[in-house]
């Protein structure tokens, strides 16, 4: 079952990152909830406004609870946006979302865990990989 929430949560990125917001939204359970970078919370799915994002799962619980940190590149860059860093908490029950949220990682006073977190990520951008 852990293969099929990281399935999920690649399939959600792949939406994004293609900017389809018709293929993310078919990931979510009828009354899912969604809470975006900037708190905002919605029953539908909105796809964020250019960049790429590559995620690095951290943590899989009970086989329906996924956490995983997250970067963007936007576009016309090659490198991570740090203002941009996130974590991520999915919650699939029977194969669908019922809840995203995208936590800001602004990791105030530690910047060891903010080079942490793009160290991780980096290497995602050499292989061409959304999901490592």
């Amino acid at each position: 079952m852990s293969a099929e929430i990281t399935a999920v949560y690649g399939r959600l990125l792949d939406a994004w990152n293609a900017g389809d917001a018709e293929a993310a939204a078919v990931l979510f359970a009828d009354g899912g909830l969604l809470i975006g970078f900037d708190g905002g919370q919605t029953g539908g799915v909105e796809v964020p406004a250019g960049g790429s994002y590559v995620a690095k799962v951290r943590r899989i619980r009970d086989d329906r609870l996924l956490y995983a940190i997250v970067g963007v590149v936007p576009p016309g860059s090659y490198d991570l946006d740090p203002a941009l860093n996130a974590v991520h908490t999915v919650v699939v029950e029977d194969g669908k979302i019922v809840l995203f949220q995208s936590t800001p990682a602004k990791y105030m006073a530690r910047p060891d865990l903010a080079a942490s977190h793009n160290a991780e990520l980096t290497p995602l951008l050499l292989t061409g990989d959304t999901l490592g």
